[in-house]
This record gives structure tokens, sequence and C-alpha cells, in this order.
């Protein structure tokens, strides 16, 4: 013994003693163990606490006792402890009737008499403690998921984003490998997936409808009750059990989202191996998916709302537009009956004014003087009738002789022609995307609608660019009325022409059908290009609608309904050029407008004829009746006060069926209107018309 031990002993004799007592009248448990882990003294608190005698533990290993996952921890304490250092551990210690009890341990080390290193243990059962932390722990998860879950329902209305927020949360609360949320779709049928997590890791063949997920989730809807593949209550057929079995997946647990006895959706759990859910743990995810299923029944309300508001909008702004395009529409149609209005009176003076003039040039022709002043007369007034015939193609008034015609033959008759109006800085792009582009129209006036577009187009890329002009084949499956007017439903035929030019603005673009609109310098326009352009294709039954944006050039599409059948186009032999006409027949004149008849009437006295006037229809029937079967010819104006010429050709039918009539007019919608399809009796001609024409006109009525 050392002199140091032998003084500390002799200082407290009762040291021994004192331990024992204190030792076996404690509470906590007291144990002494050597570096091996064996136990050399237990207090009898043991036998309380465990079960187990101090005779009994006596001799064993401590380490039998432990908890396998605290054998470790407890095994650094001890060697912390051999250092002449305190150490503390928590660990399990099983009690004699098996369950784990939780202990706080304190432990020293020290030197025997014999110099043998041992530990004192001091241990304090801390179960309950333990149980309570536990709970706590418990109900913080529980309170962190449903207050996730809440957060998610209350901060979001996207139902995309309602789950996927939700499914984070779950997937903190239970480790599970993946886990879904879906919904049924409104069309029934089929799950629609709003979030999934760890998915990747479920076999590939178990993501259908009709795999094991989606039978238990439809099983689940219908049931409305959490449903498990470890239930052996659940009806699985044996098919999809191998296949769960197979897969490797040894868990599934679908829970419906239920909120006010309404399924929303389902949340499902897949594990990789056998994973239950406690009570709690069913409970609290039983309480998060009403929370989900609210929320998801919140947005999908909204969605249904934006929808509808969507829907509203949209239905508004079809309604706007529809009503801007008819008021455009009757815009134009009211600017063509005044542009018919003002050609048919035009038309009237043009004739007297071209009339007078050739008839002066005739007679100037004969005595052989100057008559240059009359051939500008005559020039200036055959530009004056061409404005009247855009002016009457645009008010639909003109009279069209339309055939069968392919619009790609007439694209390829003009491409020529088309590439020396665009010159060489515009490259000319023909694309035939309807092969078969058979229309009933007037060739000459398609022509006109081409050519316009090209040399607006042109005038559009004055640095260069490109003119494209296709044919496509389209259908209308319901009418629609646009700026174009309205058109019916069927096949059609669709002529695109577009450019890479300046473009236009809105405004600009809202007008650029009028006439006598135009954007282009004083003196290169007359405005009427695009006017006759809508004109010719509404009397073709057709519409158009232009596209337009700065920067972006401009692209017009023309539809004309396509031809049902193929006819053969109607020719009309043309007459001898120069012929005289003369005759001694005597004609009746019916029109209101007395310069006119005067004109008339002057030309055929010329010529030899016997001219009987009348300036209304009245007064016609009483030289009819009084000229009696004399009369070889009556000619008359379309448009009259009171007795229009057809309803006087009418009566005049009555009296004598046999005397033809001879239509004039300036004003072709009487034409196009009332006189379709005229008998062999009765013929037309348009104003403004030469001395010559009507010469040859009334000949060749008189001869037929």
């Amino acid at each position: 013994m050392s002199e140091h031990e032998h003084r500390s002993k002799s200082l407290d004799p009762n040291a021994a003693r004192r331990f024992q007592v204190l030792a076996e009248s404690a509470l906590d448990l007291v144990a002494e163990v050597d570096l091996e882990g064996r136990v050399t003294y237990a207090s009898p608190s043991h036998e309380e606490v465990l079960g187990r005698s101090p005779e009994a533990l006596v001799g064993q290993r401590v380490f039998e006792f432990i908890h396998p996952d605290d054998r470790a921890g407890v095994a650094r304490s001890l060697r912390a402890g051999a250092g002449a250092r305190s150490a503390r551990a928590a660990f399990r210690f099983r009690h004699r009737d098996g369950h784990w009890v939780w202990f706080e341990t304190t432990g020293q080390a020290y030197r025997t008499a014999g110099g043998e290193i041992r530990a004192v243990v001091l241990s304090r059962d801390v179960s309950e403690r333990q149980r309570a932390e536990q709970e706590l722990a418990r109900s913080t998860e529980s309170l962190t998921l449903l207050g996730h879950v809440a957060d998610a329902a209350l901060r979001e209305l996207d139902r995309f984003q309602v789950a996927r927020h939700a499914l984070d949360a779950i997937a903190a609360y239970v480790p599970y490998a993946a886990l879904t949320i879906q919904t049924e779709r409104e069309s029934g049928g089929l799950l629609e997936l709003l979030a999934a997590r760890g998915f990747e890791k479920l076999p590939g063949r178990m993501h259908g409808a009709n795999d094991p997920p989606g039978r238990l989730a439809t099983l689940a809807m219908r049931e409305r009750r959490v449903v498990t593949s470890l239930d052996p209550e659940t009806q699985v057929m044996p098919r999809y059990r191998k296949m769960i079995r197979d897969s490797g997946i040894q868990t599934l647990i679908v829970i419906p989202l239920l909120s006010r006895d309404e399924v929303h959706g389902v949340l499902t759990l897949s594990a990789l191996e056998r994973r239950e859910l406690s009570v709690e743990e069913r409970g609290n995810l039983l309480a998060a998916c009403a929370t989900v299923a609210a929320a998801l029944a919140n947005a999908q309300h909204v969605e249904r709302l934006e929808a509808a508001v969507r829907e509203r909008e949209a239905a508004e702004k079809a309604l706007r537009e529809s009503q801007a395009q008819l008021l455009q529409s009757q815009k134009m149609e009211a600017l063509g009956l005044m542009a018919g209005g003002i050609s048919h009176d035009f038309n009237n003076l043009l004739t007297v004014i071209t009339g007078y003039a050739e008839m002066l040039r005739e007679e100037a022709l004969e005595a052989q003087p100057d008559f240059s002043g009359i051939e500008e007369i005559l020039q200036a007034a055959d530009r004056a009738m061409g404005l009247t015939r855009q002016l009457l193609t645009f008010s639909r008034k003109q009279v069209l002789q339309p055939r069968l015609l392919d619009l790609n033959a007439v694209i390829e008759d003009l491409e020529t022609m088309l590439r020396r109006v665009l010159g060489e800085t515009i490259q000319l792009d023909v694309r035939q995307g309807c092969p078969h582009g058979v229309v009933r129209a007037d060739p000459g006036q398609i022509s006109q609608i081409i050519v316009n577009l090209a040399v607006n187009a042109r005038d559009a890329m004055p640095t260069g660019g490109t003119l494209c002009i296709t044919t496509q084949e389209v259908l209308h499956t319901r009418p629609e009325v646009l700026q174009g007017g309205a058109l019916e439903p069927g096949p059609h035929v669709r002529l695109v022409v577009e450019d890479s030019g300046i473009g236009m603005e809105a405004a600009t673009l809202e007008r650029i059908f009028e006439p006598f609109f135009t954007t282009k310098d004083p003196g290169r326009g007359t405005g009427l290009g695009l006017s006759t352009v809508y004109g010719i294709v509404r009397q073709s039954q057709g519409q158009i609608r232009a596209k337009s944006q700065p920067g972006s050039g401009t692209r017009f599409e023309i539809d004309l309904p396509r031809a049902a059948q193929r006819l053969e186009p109607e020719t009309a032999a043309a007459p001898p050029p120069g012929e005289v006409h003369r005759g001694g027949e005597t004609l009746l004149v019916v029109e209101d407008e007395a310069e006119v008849r005067g004109l008339v009437r002057r030309v055929l006295h010329s010529r030899g004829y016997r001219v009987v006037e009348a300036g209304d229809g009245h007064e016609a029937l009483a030289l009819v009746d009084r000229l009696g079967p004399e009369l070889a010819l009556v000619i008359s104006d379309v448009v009259m006060p009171d007795l229009s010429g057809p309803e006087l050709a009418r009566r005049i039918a009555l009296r004598y069926p046999e005397t033809p009539v001879l239509y004039m007019s300036g004003y072709p919608e009487g034409s196009t209107r009332q006189l379709s399809n005229l008998p062999p009796t009765e013929g037309f001609l348009a104003k403004p018309f030469s001395p010559a024409a009507l010469a040859q006109r009334v000949r060749e009525m008189l001869d037929s």
C-alpha cells in the first residue's frame, strides 16, 4: 500500500461502509463494472427497476442486457471513464420481462487496492421522460405536417401547386420510397397525376391506371376508405398481387382525399419494404388528406371560375369583333351604294360627252380640220370611264361575265407580266398549294385582283423584298362575318398574296378597302385599287381579309367558293371592226335623262332610223299602242321613276310579244338583279357607250 493510500484510508476509516449504505439506500441504480464490462457490484434497486436481483447480475457482462443500437456508445463511455474522467451515456437496458428501460448514466473510474481499474456507475430511470420527449416530437411532427399542408391550402390556388407542397410535407412525415397525389379527370376514367416524389424509383410498368397502384386508387375512391396491399381484405386480383411481388414493391397504401363526403383524389404511398402506418400516422395523414381535399376542391372551383371568365371574355371579344366587322361591312355597303349612285349619274354624263365628241370627230374627219381638242376630250372621257368602272366594281354593281376558271392557270398566265411589274429587286414566289383551284368568276376581274395586289406590294417594298402568291384549299364549316363580308360554309379556294414590305398600322388596316383612301403620295394613286379588289371579291361571293403589322409585311387572303362542277367556258363572237351599221326601222327610245335621250335619238337618226322618244314608261306605252306592229325595237333605260325598264318590257310583251327590247343603263345594280338570264328578245348595253357601239348593238337586235 502506498503512502498516499495509507494516509487516505487512515483519514476516513468509514468510507467503505458509507459507500455501501449510500448504494443500498439509493433509488437510482449503483453498479460497479470492470474494464471488460462485467458487473462486480449491483445495488438492490436493480431488482425493483429491472426485475433482476444483484446476485443475478454480478458476474454478467453488462452489454448482454443493453440494446444493440446503444452498445457502441456505452463502450465509448467506458473507455473514456478509464482515463480517470467522468463519462455520461444514455442507453436502453432490457427488463427481466423483455421490455426496454431508458437510463441516463454517469460513470467514474478508480483503481482498487490491488491496482485493478473499475468504474462506479450511477444510473437513473428516464423512461417516462423519454416517452414524453418522443410524444412531444411526434406531436411536433404532426403539427408540422398539418401546418405545412394548411399553409399550402391557404396560400396556393393552383391545384398542382397545392398537391406539390402537400406532398413535400407528407414525405417529410412518413419515409416512403414514392408518394403521389392523383385526382380523377373531369371527363371520368383515367386518373390525373398532380404531384409525385420518388416516382422514378417504381418499376416502369407500375404507373398505369390498370396497374396495382391504379387499381387500389380506384378501389379507395369508390369505397372511400384507406386501402393497402398489406390488408388481407383488400380485393386485389391474383395477377396484380404477383405484379406487386415481382416488382419489388412490398407496400402500397392508398388514402382517399375526402372533403364534405366528396372524393377529390388519392394519396398513394409506396415502399420497397414492408411498412405499415401506425395508428397515429394514419390519423394524422387522414387529417392532412382532408385539408388537401378541401384545398383541391377550392382550387378546382377557382379553375372553373377562371375558365368561365376566360370563356366569357373570349365570347365578349368575339362579339365585339363581330360587331366591328358588321359595322365595317355596313359602312362598306353604304359606301358602295353611294359609289353606285355616283357612277350611274356619271355614266349618263359620260355617255353624252363621249357620244357628242365622237360625232364631232366624225364630222371633223369629213372636213379635215384640226380636231386634236376633240381627241383630248375623248381621252379624258375614257379615263373617267375607267374610274366609273372601278367604282361600280367596288359597289358590286359591275356586270361580270363569270365562267369556270382554274385559279392556278390565271396566276401562271400572269406570272411573266408580274415579274416585269415588280422589277428586279423583288422576288416573285408562286406556289400552287391547291391542285384543283377551280372557281366560277370573271377571269378579267380575277386578273385585276392579282395585278392590283401585286402593284400595292411593289410600292410597299421600295428597297426590294419577296412577294409570295399561293393557292390553298380550305373548308369553312360555319358561316363567318369578317371585314370582307359574310362567307357561306363549304369548300373554298384561297388566294394568298403576301409581301415582306413595310406593313401597316391597325388604323390604316381598318380603312384600306374604302374608296379613295390611299397612303401613297399625291398623284401616285386614286385610292380605288383595294376598293376595286374588295368589290370584285364580294361580287364573286367571296371574302377578303388583310393582316399586317408595321415592319412585318402584309398578307391578303381571298376565299372564293370552289366550283361544284366543271363547265365549258362560254365564248362570244367578236363583231367585225370598222363596219357602219345603218337601217330604216322605227325605234322607240325610252330614257328619263333628256341629254342621253337626245344623244341616242341623234345617233340613230343619223344612221337612217325613224326615232320616237319617250321620257318615262307610261308615255312609252301610249306610243307603243299608237305605233303598233310598225315598232321594230324598244331601247329603254333600266332604272326609271314609277315604271322601270323591265316592267315596261313585260307590259309591251303582253301586247306585242315579238317586239325586242334593248336595255341601256349606267346603274348596273338593276342589271345584275333584274336582267339575269335575258330571253332572246331582250339585250343589254352598258353606259357609257359610243355611237358606233350603240348602232352596232341596235343592228344586232334587229337582225336577230
